[in-house]
């Protein structure tokens, strides 16, 4: 049975301005501010879920570390019954010395966003001075055996010849993965860019992952969902995945029908929006799950909302149906 991870976006506020980036931050449904739950809220509403079967959550945003009570809310979620994996998605600018406080709420990993290793280019694609920040905060992560995972948007002409830079920047490092996503874009800004200029199909590279890795494997993420990638396993143990877009995918009844099909792994988790909404699909926002009228009730209707939002995922049948970012262009107009 698939059970997804949970990634609860407890901030649609972000201080970074990623060009690649939708404003709201990653899976997040743009709100009102008086529609933002409260920390009590957001307890509530991850302990029914957990209650339901999930044992993963991630907190994301926006930037989640902007979050007053975030560290209340990662000590709550680590008390709970069922609870096996607590990550948070961050790229904050005091991460070296947050680190050591997210550890000891409960966290079990930081993922970081990190799209090149050069000072000015990260800066050109951020829009803020943020690499020696970040990197001072991996050196603290790694001191204090907190694993690290790397995300990297690898982009034509912008970063795409930084590849051999990390692996051997992630040679030196202990408890430290690393994933590489192509450019792909979401539905309103693919209309937008139909050239799709940064995109670079990931097979290209995985020469140069060869020449350094000492296994290579399919793997499937969490809970049996999402795109399985190829994995490539370095000599320090470090495991470099490839979250290939063109491989395409397709869930079966779930996807019929979508007037956004193909995307890119659209299901392949379940989240809980700032404004207490639960969301199936990364791309669609017209079939949100209202949770909110429910907090802090005992109306069984919230335990219906889940399941029915968990039955997208337990019933989904990946079927790899390989594309080209432009087949969805044509698809759309």
């Amino acid at each position: 049975m698939k059970i997804p991870h949970l990634r609860v976006c407890v901030t649609e506020i972000c201080d970074k301005k990623c060009f690649y980036c939708r404003p709201e931050g990653e899976g997040c449904a743009s709100i009102e501010k008086e529609a933002k739950l409260s920390a009590n809220d957001f307890i509530f509403l991850m302990g029914e879920i957990v209650k339901a079967g999930v044992t993963s959550i991630r907190f994301t945003g926006g930037e989640p570390m902007l979050h007053k009570d975030i560290y209340k809310m990662i000590k709550a979620v680590n008390e709970m019954d069922g609870v096996k994996d607590i990550s948070i998605v961050t790229r904050s600018l005091k991460l070296s010395e947050q680190a050591p406080l997210l550890k000891e709420a409960g966290i079990d990993s930081v993922t970081i966003s990190l799209d090149s290793l050069n000072k000015d280019k990260l800066k050109e694609i951020t829009k803020v001075d943020l690499l020696d920040k970040l990197l001072a905060g991996i050196k603290v992560c790694n001191e204090i055996g907190l694993p690290v995972k790397l995300n990297t948007v690898v982009m034509k002409d912008i970063n795409d010849n930084e590849i051999v830079d990390f692996i051997n920047f992630i040679s030196t490092l202990n408890n430290i993965d690393w994933k590489l996503l192509d450019y792909m874009q979401l539905p309103k800004q693919f209309i937008e860019d139909t050239e799709n200029a940064f995109f670079m199909n990931l097979t290209e590279v995985f020469p140069q992952l060869r020449k350094f890795a000492i296994h290579e494997e399919i793997e499937t993420q969490a809970g049996g969902l999402g795109i399985p990638m190829p994995t490539f396993t370095m000599k320090n143990g470090a495991k470099i995945s490839v979250k290939d877009s063109t491989v395409g995918n397709h869930y079966g009844d779930t996807c019929n029908n979508c007037p956004l099909f193909p995307c890119q792994d659209g299901i392949m988790a379940l989240r809980l929006t700032a404004d207490g909404k639960l969301q199936r699909c990364l791309y669609r926002e017209d079939n949100l799950l209202d949770l909110r009228p429910y907090i802090n009730t005992n109306d069984p209707q919230l335990r219906l909302l889940i399941d029915e939002a968990l039955i997208t995922f337990k019933e989904s049948k990946f079927h790899p149906q390989a594309w080209h970012p432009g087949e969805r262009i044509a698809k759309r107009a």
